[in-house]
């Protein structure tokens, strides 16, 4: 793969090289001087990114991540507690049974 001179680069952030990369371009620097392997693409890509639509995607991308783990925590905290409110009734109960007759044995 060559690699091209002549893109009129404007940083606009990772998410526009991530973009750039799912397109299936590459575009680097290399002694101050960006390259890509396809001018006419890479600078439209780059041309017609839009910098806030990019960020907006990542966030919710992260927010929705978060959003699971705390769904996932919170399934896991309902069934911890399920399990000590069984653990707790059932010493409850065998307390109760040892108190109240106090022949009871396992």
């Amino acid at each position: 793969m060559k690699l091209l001179p002549g893109i009129k680069y404007i940083e606009k952030g990772i998410e526009l090289h991530d973009e750039i990369s799912e397109k299936g371009f590459t575009l680097i620097r290399k002694d101050k001087v960006w390259l890509c392997d396809d001018i006419e693409a890479v600078q439209k890509i780059i041309d017609n990114f839009d910098e806030l639509e990019a960020v907006k995607k990542t966030k919710i991308k992260e927010l929705k991540e978060h959003e699971q783990k705390i769904i996932f925590a919170t399934k896991e905290g309902i069934a911890a507690k399920r399990g000590i409110d069984k653990l707790r009734n059932a010493g409850e109960v065998r307390t109760y049974d040892v108190s109240s007759n106090p022949g009871w044995e396992k």
